[in-house]
């Protein structure tokens, strides 16, 4: 009942600190810009909804005083009036979603075309390789163990 050696840490290769920490700083720099425009898009996504609020209530005020006016009122200049604010207050709502949209597209697009994340995720497929050929040289020296501490028989 041989257990296994611990491993050698891969982090202390010669030439991988310099590398490392360049990663580190550059994932730092792609992690505050997303936060950056997380937090744009919050605040856009706060001003949809007072814009979309906006429109309601002008929808609501519209309607009372179409009712109000009654069928002779309304051609009237004020209704007018209303009904091209509410135009207005649309397309600056379906403006704001679709910058909304933009802004969406364009974050997802700039992490996953960055090399830092192209890199980041060579590294990370090295790594995961590394590891696996590691697996694969001690399974041919270390008895297969289930992870309890007792050996698993082979053919069993």
């Amino acid at each position: 009942m041989r257990k296994p050696g611990a491993l050698a840490s891969l982090s202390n290769a010669p030439g991988q600190s310099s590398s490392d920490t360049e990663l580190r700083e550059q994932n730092k720099v792609l992690q505050d810009r997303y936060e950056a425009m997380q937090k744009q898009f919050h605040e856009m996504m706060k001003e949809r909804t007072s814009l979309a609020d906006e429109l309601s209530e002008l929808k609501m005020s519209f309607d009372t005083m179409k009712n109000r006016m009654g069928a002779e009122m309304q051609g009237a200049s004020a209704v007018k009036e209303m009904e091209q604010q509410l135009a207005n207050t649309r397309s600056l709502l379906d403006n704001k979603s679709s910058e909304v949209e933009k802004i969406r597209e364009d974050m997802n697009k700039r992490l996953g075309d960055s090399n830092q994340f192209k890199e980041l995720k060579g590294i990370v497929a090295k790594k995961n390789t590394q590891i696996k050929s590691l697996r694969d040289r001690l399974a041919k020296y270390e008895t297969p163990d289930d992870g309890t501490g007792l050996l698993i028989q082979e053919g069993a």
